[in-house]
């Protein structure tokens, strides 16, 4: 039956979905906690985790609870284990629910365009810095086709 437990473990080595503990095992991160709460965790400290252990004895974080002291070499940290038993949870039926769908395409878009954006205005910059009598409809229309040529050369470059 799956289960809840504080515990404390050493972090060895950070990997892409959690960590390798003092014991060799591996700790994946819950699909629930935020990047920001994983960043403090690093290689070497000692750390409180409330540990989700699933049926299949796979382990996951579910909260960094905090910061213990730093091993010295050749310590050996000692694990606690405190059990709290977890009732599983039924799913709420769903109901008229349209999938979400991300539109990647624009996301890139829009962040490439804000970038080449900024692109953009830094080299119109340049140019008003050593031009200030430019009026401001031609510094605008200056701007517009220095964005329009970065994204015809990203289109043939793509």
């Amino acid at each position: 039956m799956a289960e809840t437990s504080v515990k404390t473990m050493e972090v060895k080595a950070l990997t892409k979905y959690g960590f390798q503990n003092e014991a060799g095992e591996y700790v994946g991160w819950s699909k629930n906690l935020k990047e920001s709460e994983k960043t403090p965790v690093i290689p070497g400290r000692v750390f409180s985790f409330e540990i989700y252990t699933a049926d299949s004895s796979k382990q996951y974080v579910n909260k960094v609870l905090k910061q213990m002291d730093t091993l010295k070499s050749g310590d050996t940290p000692k694990a606690t284990v405190n059990t709290v038993k977890v009732t599983p949870q039924v799913p709420k039926p769903v109901m008229n629910v349209t999938p979400q769908v991300t539109d990647w395409a624009a996301k890139d878009r829009s962040q490439l365009i804000g970038g080449l954006s900024h692109d953009a205005a830094t080299l119109t910059a340049a140019i008003v810095r050593d031009m200030p009598d430019l009026e401001t409809d031609k510094v605008l229309e200056l701007y517009h086709d220095f964005l329009a040529g970065m994204l015809k050369i990203r289109d043939k470059v793509k």
